[in-house]
């Protein structure tokens, strides 16, 4: 974002900019201080039962580390969640989310400071993001992610 600043502040024509963020992908590190963003307090419960995870298919299984024989799994014996695992990805995920909504926000304020408000587009698109047990996680349909849809 420092760059971009930069770089349009040395013309005054038109722009197009496409900013595009990578997280809140693995890797899942965000950087200080969103690391320790939120803590296990913020996090909304989980929706999940024992044996719900045999409702994906094995191969969905397999890339979420849900098959319980690997030591980072998700998924104990019993098949019930490995929770400080599954909380510790659910912090960095929110951590993650909120290190991209302060760097939309810093463009939005550029663009505000710049006078620049008035005639400027600006289009937010996303994917589905990480589901980690929330609402209709487990839904082979992905109900949820498909009933947000981006801007058309």
């Amino acid at each position: 974002m420092d760059q971009l600043g930069t770089h349009l502040n040395t013309t005054s024509a038109p722009f197009f900019v496409h900013l595009s963020f990578l997280s809140p992908h693995p890797p899942d590190t965000p950087p200080l201080p969103w690391d320790t963003y939120y803590d296990e307090g913020d996090l909304p419960p989980i929706n999940y039962e024992a044996g719900d995870v045999f409702k994906l298919p094995y191969q969905t299984r397999m890339l979420l580390g849900l098959l319980g024989d690997d030591p980072q799994s998700y998924m104990l014996d019993d098949y019930s969640l490995n929770t400080t695992q599954v909380d510790a990805a659910r912090l960095l995920y929110h951590g993650l989310a909120a290190y991209v909504d302060s760097q939309l926000g810093r463009m939005a304020d550029w663009i505000d400071d710049q006078g620049l408000a008035s005639s400027t587009l600006l289009i937010f698109t996303s994917d589905h993001g990480a589901m980690l047990y929330g609402e209709d996680a487990l839904s082979t349909g992905h109900r949820t992610t498909t009933s947000n849809p981006n801007l058309n």
